[in-house]
């Protein structure tokens, strides 16, 4: 190694390549490095010439859901799938033709297409894939004898529906009574707080009604009585129901006219058909209902 020892004066012989540095009282020059190298620092000391390094020298991929596929040192590939909370799904394959939901901070769900013609609807807290509502919008439902018991129950009605109709066909009672239709909820049938009226046009008088709304009132239990009870929602927000019922006696000439008014405390989702008493057997006809 060669060196200076006064400013402008060079002490042969040099370093061939060599490169000066100063150590503070004098300077000296390197060893020549080789073919490629770089001259290096390692912060303090002599300069060094080094193969450059060609690959990182370290690897850590954190949270994001990738690893290594080789060592962390030297030369890296990834593998791993990259987490939702670093821009990514953590998932390796999305299923074809399927909607992609949000799932918050884990990997998003599918909604698959379903059947040809479905519609992608909400439920209020998610999507579903659903089969659209028939043409019309009227669905009927499944006729019931009145040839033996006190009441009969229609369950299972939709919410989001606004006309409910109760029909009639020869309905007839074991003994004289009022024929009432009364609203319930997923808590039960409602039996209190109807109002409303009803005129008989044949027996001339008209009665008011609480327990449901009064469709027929049987002066006598021959009456056979046919017709129908529409009712109306009139306010989604607080669940009012305002009817409309019109029944005639076939074998006399008494026709029930009646309208009122019924807040339900829920959604409306079954009907009762029953009487007065509650107790009072029908013998004859049928009923059914329909909604939209």
């Amino acid at each position: 190694m060669s060196f200076i020892t006064s400013p402008g004066v060079i002490v042969p012989p040099l370093t061939a390549g060599g490169v000066a540095y100063g150590t503070g009282s004098q300077a000296l020059v390197t060893s020549a490095g080789t073919a490629g190298q770089v001259l290096t620092s390692a912060g303090a000391g002599v300069p060094v010439f080094a193969a450059l390094a060609a690959n990182v020298s370290s690897f850590s991929a954190g949270s994001t859901g990738l690893t290594p596929a080789t060592a962390t040192t030297g030369a890296v590939s990834l593998a791993g799938t990259l987490a939702v909370g670093n821009g990514g799904t953590s998932l390796t394959t999305l299923t074809a033709n399927n909607v992609i939901l949000g799932n918050g901070a884990s990997a998003p769900t599918f909604v698959a297409p379903g059947t040809s013609g479905n519609l992608l609807t909400s439920n209020g807290s998610t999507w579903q894939s659903t089969t659209p509502a028939a043409a019309g919008g009227i669905t009927l439902g499944t006729p019931v004898a009145t040839t033996a018991g006190t009441q009969f129950n229609y369950t299972g009605i939709p919410s989001g529906k606004k006309q409910i109709e109760i029909m009639f066909a020869g309905v007839q009672l074991l003994s004289a009574d009022d024929i009432i239709v009364q609203l319930g909820n997923s808590g039960g049938i409602q039996s209190t707080n109807y109002f409303g009226s009803y005129r008989n046009s044949g027996a001339g008088n008209s009665v008011g009604y609480t327990s449901g709304f009064l469709v027929a009132s049987s002066l006598s239990a021959a009456y056979v009585w046919n017709g129908a009870l529409v009712i109306w929602l009139q306010n989604s927000s607080s669940n009012i129901w305002a009817g409309h019922s019109v029944l005639g006696a076939s074998n006399t000439t008494q026709t029930g006219n009646a309208a009122g008014v019924k807040t339900v405390s829920g959604v409306v989702d079954r009907i009762r058909i029953t009487t007065t008493a509650g107790t009072t057997v029908f013998v004859a006809g049928e009923i059914n209902i329909s909604y939209s």
